[in-house]
């Protein structure tokens, strides 16, 4: 018989409408690059004494269903797999155009007349593209919005008169209390056999970007149950993933901003981990998990800098609340910005810890709601 290869291996989803219920129709291809999904089972051995000396049982007393998948980031692959990381949903896409709109360079604002700018979101980022004025074009962070004018920040507007088509884009997602599952199907497609696990959800989502390297992450699950079958728990092909190309950080890293201000120190690695504390919930004459709890967000990263100047490291000295941000935009056009809008370094010195090495400041952080933004985390999608 052939010994299934970890290279035939296909992972898919499904995003469920009724937890653990695996919904009818085609499953989405899944992108990974390792994965660790599995039902483990407690038992205990009985304690029941024999006279020849053997153990009369060994009892099963529960199962436990989790694991990670391991991926490289690219635009569109994993933005299901993202709201349940921050259970929530994606905003509608803007699609804002006109001749009408100006730019104010006095208080750095765009404005329409007509009421235009309807639907940017106070803190959303935004893309504009079509003013005559390159400066005018590009990533920008809405800090007070209304129909007719909206002030931006991250980037420095010039005066320029309305007139020219000029377009306005974005998509956010912001952590939220929407209890997303899914099902997950292990195709060993060389053999022919299938484990689906359902009632998945997410427990936790980490992303590394390190320099010289793609920008790599996973997701971390706990669920319901798993089946093992001979055939697959979606009906009809298996929709294939988005196909653009993994993110790395030497091309696709851009506009990152530590306390509302762009960098200007460099940066070796990043990364950041939201954690959902889900736990199993558990019931007699159940197998597995009669539901998951969803609990505290927790958002936690760390920044490694090179040791230039004191700035970053007085954030930390002097308890300071501040504030991270990074786009990653492919070669194509697509790409994310993801923001952290308040936090604090809660750790990091500048260490020598021997000769001949360059001094890094290891800043570690942990992310909170913002009094002003009401949120933690928001991720901003642009399609190109």
């Amino acid at each position: 018989m052939p010994v299934a290869s970890s290279s035939l291996v296909a992972l898919s989803y499904a995003e469920e409408t009724n937890w653990g219920v695996t919904p009818s129709g085609p499953l989405k291809e899944l992108r990974w690059t390792g994965e660790s999904l599995a039902l483990t089972t407690t038992s205990e051995v009985s304690a029941e004494v024999r006279a020849d000396r053997q153990v009369p049982d060994v009892v099963r007393t529960g199962v436990e269903i989790q694991g990670d998948v391991n991926i490289e980031l690219s635009f569109g692959a994993f933005d299901d797999l993202l709201e349940g990381a921050l259970l929530s949903s994606w905003s509608a896409p803007l699609a804002l155009s006109g001749t009408n709109i100006s730019a104010d360079a006095s208080d750095n604002s765009i404005n329409s007349a007509s009421g235009g700018l309807s639907g940017i979101a106070p803190g959303q980022w935004i893309k504009l593209s079509g003013f005559s004025n390159a400066a005018n074009n590009g990533y920008f962070q809405a800090s007070s919005v209304t129909a007719n004018k909206v002030v931006l920040a991250g980037g420095t507007l010039a005066n320029e008169a309305a007139g020219a088509t000029v377009g306005i884009g974005g998509s956010y997602l912001r952590n939220g209390v929407e209890a997303k599952s899914y099902t997950l199907e292990k195709a060993f497609t060389d053999i022919g056999e299938y484990v689906a696990f359902t009632g998945m959800r997410v427990a936790s989502l980490n992303l590394t970007a390190e320099t010289g390297a793609m920008i790599t992450g996973a997701f971390s699950f706990q669920g319901k149950i798993a089946t093992a079958r001979g055939t697959s728990v979606g009906t009809g092909p298996v929709t294939a993933a988005p196909g653009h190309a993994v993110f790395n950080t030497v091309d696709n890293i851009q506009g990152l901003r530590i306390g509302g201000q762009a960098v200007a120190f460099d940066v070796s690695s990043h990364n950041f981990t939201i954690d959902n504390t889900l736990r199993a919930q558990k019931a007699q004459g159940s197998l597995g998990n009669v539901g998951i709890g969803i609990g505290t967000l927790n958002v936690t990263g760390a920044v490694s800098a090179y040791f230039t100047s004191r700035t970053l490291y007085e954030k930390h000295l002097n308890w300071e609340t501040s504030s991270f941000s990074f786009r990653v935009v492919d070669a194509a056009g697509n790409g994310y910005i993801f923001t952290f809008p308040a936090l604090k370094f809660t750790d990091g010195n500048p260490l020598a810890g021997g000769k001949d090495q360059d001094i890094i400041a290891e800043m570690s952080w942990t992310a909170f709601r913002s009094a002003t933004l009401g949120y933690t985390v928001q991720i901003d999608r642009f399609a190109a």
